[in-house]
């Protein structure tokens, strides 16, 4: 890669029931997002073996690895770390972890530019259906000067407490409109909500800003971001730790 050329980076993104693998080269893309419960880990590779042969170039030519370390599913997180670590390692290329959050600020904005009428900036809420009555959250800010900016650091809260944190967002995007439609409901009374899955091509846009956070896997292995401390916790443990507090 010249100094001047953009980084060709794959990116993977398998953190809820979709399933997406994407390619930028320069201003070129190719992508493949698809809704696959319970199939990623049969599909993944297929579709990291499309992108390639469209593109018609060859893993020599790919600069950075780019994966959703979540929040999401446990084993769909699990899966895009596996699958990003045998490629790093097979290809010795450096790998840059992102939030599956995040990734749907970059999507809704791309996709959703403010125009004249539009305040210069909105402040956004990043919301997944995290089971086990409770949301996984993150918040920020976009302008038109400096695109997607992050606020807070990502949250895991029950129902209550996300509706207080989204009160002050202008947009809210993600999965929860039908685990929690009361409060979907209650938010599109006053603001927008987008229903949208974090999509690997904007995770790739993203992490061409955040090539200073690209490791070697001889330095760091990928590390998926989980926020419960027992991801195999049942909801009768945690209603019988909610009692006992």
């Amino acid at each position: 890669m010249n100094s001047n050329d953009l980084p060709t980076i794959l990116a993977i993104e398998t953190s809820t029931v979709a399933c997406s693998v994407a390619l930028l080269i320069g201003e070129r893309s190719y992508c493949r997002h698809e809704l696959l419960p319970q199939r990623h880990a049969q599909q993944v590779l297929f579709m990291v073996n499309d992108v390639i042969d469209e593109a018609g170039i060859d893993s020599t030519q790919i600069d950075y690895l780019a994966f959703g370390e979540g929040p999401g599913a446990f084993t769909g997180l699990r899966i895009a770390a596996g699958v990003v670590q045998g490629l790093a390692l097979g290809w010795q290329k450096p790998v840059i972890a992102m939030s599956s959050l995040e990734t749907m600020a970059q999507d809704y904005f791309q996709n959703n530019v403010l125009d004249s009428t539009d305040k210069d900036s909105q402040t956004w809420s990043a919301v997944l259906d995290a089971r086990m009555n409770e949301i996984y959250l993150l918040q920020g800010l976009y302008g038109r000067e400096n695109g997607v900016q992050v606020t807070e650091e990502v949250r895991l809260m029950d129902e209550n407490s996300v509706a207080e944190a989204i009160a002050a967002s202008d947009v809210m995007f993600g999965d929860i409109d039908q685990a929690y439609p009361e409060l979907v409901e209650q938010f599109s009374a006053r603001a927008d909500y987008h229903k949208l899955l974090p999509n690997a091509l904007y995770m790739a846009q993203l992490a061409r800003g955040s090539q200073d956070r690209a490791a070697l896997l001889d330095d760091k292995v990928p590390q998926p971001l989980y926020l419960r401390n027992n991801v195999a916790e049942t909801i009768e443990q945690r209603k019988q730790k909610q009692q006992k507090s």
